[in-house]
């Protein structure tokens, strides 16, 4: 059995190459929300008619009911604005999703040629099977990509209705949308880094021990947290269940981690002795 040193061994191998994988995504990752806000705000600038010169106007009923339909058909454009954006950067995105998880699932594998003697077999390529499934139903997927484009719509419509209810201007809007850019091609950026390069490689580690299994040896699995602050009590589960059969999911319903976007919980492996 895996005794507790090699177990943290493999954990700090682990957690080092997906923070790299992490740091080299993440220039990549800014430099597409830079592109995507230049992108808006290149058909966001036809509407500066709908916003007002200067402040918000008196509030008598007419310039209510004035404001208000003003403030209908902004959003209304808006969507249309996004809608454009969104199908002009999707395919980009998909990309870079795709590229930066392959690295990173690639990498994964390679860790489990590290661990297991190469004579037990397990193999990784990015037309293996498994490999296809798991982009068509995790990272590269269109409901995940699509995902990501809603989250910064939703944030940026946000920004929108507010500034309409204040009757902000068009420049002063414009700031406050620059500003929340500024936020994605940082901390946003960042999660996503870090929860690609988890999730693709702790990916192309399940299927180089899935490929083991092929060949008929009993393989089992542990979820171990790495005990920071980003641990959860779902997580906090998983690591309780210690060592499991290779198919039997954990407590939270994962096979193996990543199981939110923060995660840093790896999965451990080893044949059933």
């Amino acid at each position: 059995m895996m005794n507790r040193l090699r177990e943290a061994n493999i954990g700090t191998i682990k957690n080092r190459e997906r923070d790299a994988l992490a740091k080299k995504a993440l220039p990549h990752i800014r430099t597409f929300f830079r592109n995507q806000r230049t992108i808006f705000f290149k058909r966001f600038s036809d509407y500066k008619s709908f916003f007002p010169e200067s402040g918000r106007p008196s509030l008598t009923a007419l310039s209510l009911r004035l404001i208000e339909a003003d403030r209908q058909m902004t959003l209304a454009d808006f969507d249309r604005v996004w809608n454009g954006v969104e199908a002009e950067t999707t395919d980009q995105l998909q990309v870079l999703i795709y590229t930066e998880e392959s690295k990173a699932m690639e990498a994964g594998a390679e860790i489990g040629k590290t661990f297991f003697d190469p004579d037990v077999g397990g193999s990784f390529d990015l037309d293996n099977p498994r490999a296809v499934n798991w982009f068509a139903e995790h990272g590269g997927s269109a409901q995940y990509i699509k995902g990501i484009q809603t989250t910064t719509k939703n944030q940026i419509k946000t920004i929108m209705v507010h500034a309409l209810d204040e009757g902000l201007t068009y420049d002063e809007t414009a700031k406050l949308i620059n500003g929340r850019f500024a936020e994605f091609s940082l901390s946003r950026a960042r999660t996503i880094a870090i929860h690609e390069a988890a999730a693709g490689y702790e990916g192309g580690n399940r299927i180089f021990v899935d490929g083991i299994a092929d060949m008929g040896v009993v393989m089992e699995k542990k979820w171990q947290n790495s005990l920071d602050d980003d641990v959860t009590p779902k997580c906090e589960l998983n690591t309780a269940d210690g060592w499991i059969p290779l198919n039997q999911a954990h407590t939270s319903g994962h096979q193996n981690p990543p199981r939110h976007v923060r995660c840093r919980c790896y999965e451990l492996y080893q044949q059933k002795k």
